[in-house]
């Protein structure tokens, strides 16, 4: 089992780095202070102090004045306390950097006091992705830590498909009687990256608009290749294999055998990680966009294995691009994207999103005869026009999309409504859609459903 590991140990006192080792030095900019207040706990007690000094005095009770002297002298010590510079080391390893998804990953997160001084309060919060769900235990902890002790716990999270950074982790440190609070962000960087079952789905039946390599996709011009297409008269320099020899001996009429020819698809497969994707039905535990990418990422090998040139790109960030291609090192980025790279890690786009600007640069950036598999829920106007647009510019475009609409309530009745009105309208284009509801068909099967149907 691999393991993944990253300590950082730091002074939360920037004041004391001289004191501490040079490696503890030079990760002194990874801690940040958040805030630094008095707690301003006692202060109810100055309240009640003076009002017994008062009292004490007017009855001329020195007990009482000796009680609320007691009292004014921890507000006195609130008041005048001053924070003490203290170092703190911490280490956050993972059982397995990159686990399948819905596999258990189990952290460990360990706090070690490496300064001199004791911390009598400190409360640990470690930074989980807030895509990722706590399985088991809990990412928090209060312990107390003297010179050179430290304290570990650990729980479990449920690992998803994608790459997830962790968060800084929150140290808050109060004094011995909690009249100050520091808060501090410690930087310690870890990466989970979920393996999504890449098994291959049948390949989407293409349209014919190809590369002129050989390849899968059917033409309406005869040629070499394996399905029978016609009979034409024999031309001087016409192969030997494709010569009817039947016929020549019926007749002595000499004739050619031309076969359908069968040429490469070039496919851009794009998907809608925009924040109008980032949508779902109220039981559903993941959102439309993250069915989006894992639909994708079997698409892409299952294309790849059928002979296709594939590339990958999102409409909501243009940081992701890989061109078009083919072979196994063409595979393995492919497949190292779906699992790493940010913009597929299920998460909505940040920002505005001009999908006419998007649009733009996709147009300039692919071959002529590359056709589009968008992969959308449809749920904005945004996504048929972009659809619809590449259409009219001569690149054919096939919608795969999930539907995450219900009619549960009047305001998702009316979604469903309009997104079934852009999906005729887009098959009124001569768009290909495939109209998606995963509560009731998988994937596959929807695919060599419309597979058969369009193959007619």
């Amino acid at each position: 089992m691999s393991v993944q590991s990253v300590t950082t140990e730091v002074p939360t006192d920037v004041s004391a780095a001289a004191d501490i080792a040079p490696e503890a030095q030079l990760s002194t900019n990874s801690l940040e202070l958040v805030s630094e207040q008095p707690t301003n706990r006692w202060m109810g007690l100055a309240a009640v102090s003076l009002l017994f000094l008062g009292a004490g005095t007017i009855l001329a009770e020195p007990s009482v004045v000796l009680l609320s002297a007691l009292g004014l002298g921890y507000v006195l010590y609130d008041r005048l306390q001053q924070p003490k510079p203290i170092e703190l080391g911490v280490t956050r390893t993972l059982s397995e950097p990159t686990p399948d998804v819905d596999d258990e990953v189990a952290i460990t997160l360990t706090i070690k006091n490496i300064g001199q001084r004791p911390v009598t309060d400190l409360r640990v919060i470690d930074g989980v992705p807030s895509s990722i769900e706590v399985s088991e235990g809990t990412p928090r902890r209060a312990t107390a830590l003297r010179p050179g002790q430290e304290s570990t716990f650990n729980y479990k999270i449920e690992a998803t498909r994608g790459y997830h950074a962790f968060d800084p982790v929150t140290l808050i440190v109060r004094d011995i009687a909690g009249t100050y609070e520091r808060v501090f962000s410690a930087e310690v960087p870890s990466e989970l990256h979920g393996h999504a079952d890449d098994d291959p789905f049948p390949p989407v039946t293409l349209r014919q608009l190809a590369s002129g390599v050989v390849g899968r996709i059917e033409t309406s011009e005869g040629g070499p290749g394996v399905e029978f297409h016609a009979v034409r008269e024999y031309r001087p320099g016409d192969p030997l294999n494709r010569i009817d020899w039947n016929r020549r001996a019926r007749s002595g009429e000499l004739a050619t055998v031309d076969f359908r020819r069968e040429q490469m698809a070039t496919v851009m497969l794009v998907i809608d990680i925009r924040p109008s994707a980032h949508v779902g039905r109220p039981e559903d535990e993941r959102p439309a966009s993250e069915r989006c990418i894992e639909a994708a990422a079997s698409m892409f090998i299952g294309l790849l294995d059928a002979g296709d040139r594939v590339g990958i790109t999102t409409l909501g960030t243009r940081s992701l691009w890989l061109p078009p291609g083919m072979g196994a090192d063409h595979r393995e980025h492919g497949r190292l994207l779906f699992t790493r790279h940010p913009s597929l890690a299920g998460r909505p786009a940040e920002g505005t999103v001009s999908v006419a600007s998007e649009e733009w640069a996709l147009d300039h950036r692919i071959p002529d005869s590359t056709q589009l598999v968008f992969i959308t829920p449809l749920a904005d106007g945004g996504a048929s026009r972009y659809a619809t647009r590449f259409e009219a510019r001569g690149h054919p475009v096939t919608i795969l999309s999930p539907d995450p609409c219900g009619d549960d309530t009047t305001g998702r009745l009316v979604a469903n409504i309009e997104r079934q009105f852009r999906i005729k309208r887009l098959r009124a284009d001569g768009i290909r859609v495939l109209d998606w509801d995963y509560s009731e068909d998988s994937l596959p099967t929807l695919i060599e459903r419309f597979s058969e149907r369009w193959s007619r």
